[in-house]
């Protein structure tokens, strides 16, 4: 019989090889006349603000822009917005 612990170690190794993420971050990018700028990495958080949105990095850092999520395209690990 197989230690639980070789069995969660199987999909980690599948996770591996096909090169994907295994978190949950996603880049948030910025659209100005249909290009994509970063904005944004390792985005953890967005949250709505009377200001815009809130984006918040998995170390904390914090930026405030006056957009709106055009796109959301999470097995991706994408955030696109679009000025306001």
């Amino acid at each position: 019989m197989e230690s639980q612990a070789g069995s969660l170690a199987q999909p980690i190794d599948f996770i591996e090889q096909r090169g994907a993420w295994a978190m949950c971050e996603a880049n948030a990018y910025l659209r100005k006349d249909g290009q994509e700028e970063l904005f944004l990495e390792a985005v953890d958080k967005v949250v709505p603000h009377e200001d815009g949105l809130i984006l918040e990095d998995i170390f904390g850092r914090r930026k405030i822009i006056k957009a709106r999520i055009a796109e959301l395209a999470l097995v991706d690990h994408r955030i696109i917005l679009e000025k306001e």
